[in-house]
């Protein structure tokens, strides 16, 4: 009762930031139109009872992926369904990670109890991605309950050798396994520093600095391979089992938080429309901009930081702790308190600057036991490491994975690291 509650709670949040409007063809996208997801008075209202509906006609399935309400699948005429709350004009439904809505023009409400709902318990971190609008059967495998939409993950109950069993709006469901590939987790790709190549004298051996034209081909790869980028509330969202995600899709990561970060990676990201994440050492930010100087570290200011907030979110990175002593980082060998108090200073600087975040980076990936329980205490509830791998529902968020961009990757590298 407290996941439904929750669940319930944040999608009535949603629907009151981003209402939908009617949709009469499949695929399409909604707008913001506030008068369509209130009632008279303005207020969205779900009910708490869990009743069934039955469709009149192939409906569209609404939800939300990336901040955007969009297509997300299709419930099939003739089939019932478990919603879990309404409005005026839509019913909620359970749909993968996340919730749907279906316009009540499409189906009609039945009081048949609930027979038939998938346990929550049943529901496993594994999901599969569809490379194309995918058709889910019934136990039977006689009839079609309806379909997933393309480039989509949705969670597996289990497997047999040739279907994967899902949750399909409160019925079990049948996927043919031949039709999506197995998801291994959200990618995360983190950079440093970035020196065009005749500029780069005191760098050329750190594997954390490449040439602005290998980040370039890169970013042109995402977007040409149509992935999107999110945020590190997106993503957080996603592992706690709250959001859809879709199967294309990347978190790129900045780590320390230096100048040439918004000198050559932020007008790339503008070009292709992509979002980064900044990890930040807050000691080293200046209000004011400081001279390029491409022989040493030059940090971001706090009004770089403003003005390259379009394509940047801000995280914290420590604020003096980003030193180790050859084996262990700062905030693993210092007296609690005092890596306490730094950690709480990264945070602060970072809310007073402007950008409100519970979100973090390891220095140098450095993450034992004391640091995690640091972070626990100071409020963050994300970390990355520098550990390679990918994420998956149900992982510790504070040992998230990601994999380091370094000079010199060939695209084919560059391709299996997204598609491993």
């Amino acid at each position: 009762m407290g996941i439904f509650l929750s669940v319930l709670a944040i999608s009535i949040v949603l629907l009151v930031l981003f209402p939908l409007q009617n949709t009469s063809h499949l695929h399409s996208y909604v707008s913001k139109d506030k008068s369509n997801m209130n009632n008279e008075n303005g207020v969205v209202e779900a009910s708490l009872q869990i009743d069934t509906i039955k469709m009149v006609k192939n409906a569209e399935i609404i939800g939300d992926m990336t901040g955007f309400f969009e297509y997300v699948g299709t419930a099939a005429v003739g089939q019932h369904f478990k919603v879990v709350g309404e409005n005026d004009r839509y019913f909620y439904v359970n749909f993968g990670r996340g919730t749907g809505f279906i316009k009540k023009e499409d189906a009609v409400k039945l009081k048949l109890g609930n027979t038939g709902q998938v346990p929550q318990s049943e529901l496993t971190n594994e999901s599969f991605i569809t490379k194309k609008d995918v058709v889910v059967y019934d136990s039977n495998l006689n009839y079609d309950l309806g379909l997933i939409r393309e480039n989509m993950r949705f969670p597996i109950i289990k497997e047999t050798d040739n279907w994967y069993v899902v949750d399909f709006i409160g019925q079990l469901g049948y996927v043919e396994k031949e039709k999506v590939v197995k998801d291994n987790g959200v990618v995360a790709i983190m950079y440093h520093h970035f020196l065009k190549k005749e500029e780069n004298k005191k760098f050329l051996e750190a594997s954390t600095t490449i040439q602005p034209s290998e980040f370039e081909w890169q970013m042109k790869y995402l977007k040409e391979e149509s992935y999107v980028t999110i945020d590190m509330n997106t993503l957080e969202k996603y592992l706690l089992n709250r959001i859809n995600l879709p199967g294309k899709v990347v978190v790129i990561t900045m780590d320390d938080g230096l100048k040439s970060n918004v000198v050559y990676a932020a007008p790339v990201l503008r070009k292709y429309g992509f979002k980064a994440n900044i990890f930040l050492i807050t000691s080293r930010v200046k209000e004011h901009d400081q001279s390029w100087n491409a022989d040493t570290i030059v940090s971001v200011s706090t009004h770089e930081m403003r003005a390259n907030k379009d394509v940047f979110a801000y995280h914290g990175h420590t604020h003096e702790m980003h030193y180790f002593n050859g084996r262990l980082g700062a905030m693993n060998f210092l007296p609690y308190n005092e890596a306490l108090a730094d950690l709480k200073g990264n945070m602060k600087f970072l809310a007073d600057s402007g950008f409100d975040t519970t979100h973090f980076a390891y220095p140098f990936g450095s993450n034992f036991i004391q640091s995690q329980s640091l972070l626990r205490d100071s409020g963050f509830t994300t970390a990355f490491t520098t550990r390679k791998g990918y994420n998956k529902v149900g992982d510790n968020p504070l040992l998230l994975k990601r994999w380091n961009i370094g000079p010199g990757l060939a695209i084919g590298e560059f391709e299996a690291i997204l598609n491993r």
